[in-house]
C-alpha cells in the first residue's frame, strides 16, 4: 500500500514547480498584449486593415483562452498546496473518499475521486478543461 506521507512529498515539489511555471506563462501572455496591436497598420486599404484587424483579434481570442485556462490551472495548483497545509490532501471535495494515489501521482492538482470527476464531467461537459503544455518554454 502507498503511503500518503510519500505521496504528499512527491507531490508538493511537482505542484510548487507547475506553479511557477503557470505564473510565469501567464506573466508572459499579459505582457504581450499591447494596446497599440489593436491599430491597423501595413498598407492603407481598407481591405488589409480589415484583415490586419481581424487576425490581431483572433490572436487576442486565442490568447484569451490560453490565459483563462491557465489561470483556472494555477487556481487548482494553489487549492491543492492549501489542501497539503490543511492536511485534507488526497480527498475528494465532494464525496470525502480517499482519491486513488495513481490519480494524485498522475494529477497532483486533482481534487475530486475518479466517481465525482466522472459525474462532473458527464453532467457538465463544457467544463471538461484540457491541459495546457507546460514542458516548452513560453519564449521560446
Amino acid at each position: 500500500m502507498v503511503d500518503m506521507k510519500d505521496i504528499e512529498g512527491q507531490v508538493r515539489g511537482r505542484l510548487e514547480r507547475d506553479l511557477g511555471r503557470v505564473t510565469h506563462w501567464v506573466a508572459a501572455l499579459r505582457a504581450g498584449w499591447r494596446p497599440e496591436e489593436l491599430e491597423a497598420g501595413g498598407d492603407n486599404t481598407p481591405l488589409s486593415e480589415a484583415a490586419d484587424a481581424a487576425q490581431v483579434v483572433e490572436e487576442r481570442e486565442t490568447g484569451t483562452q490560453l490565459l483563462d485556462g491557465l489561470v483556472h490551472r494555477a487556481e487548482e495548483i494553489r487549492g491543492a498546496l492549501r489542501r497539503l497545509d490543511e492536511g485534507t490532501y488526497g480527498f475528494c471535495v465532494s464525496c470525502r473518499r480517499t482519491i486513488h494515489p495513481k490519480r494524485l501521482m498522475a494529477r497532483p492538482e486533482a481534487s475530486l475521486c475518479l466517481d465525482c470527476q466522472t459525474e462532473r464531467e458527464r453532467h457538465h461537459p463544457d467544463r471538461v478543461t484540457r491541459e495546457p503544455v507546460l514542458d516548452a518554454s513560453p519564449l521560446d
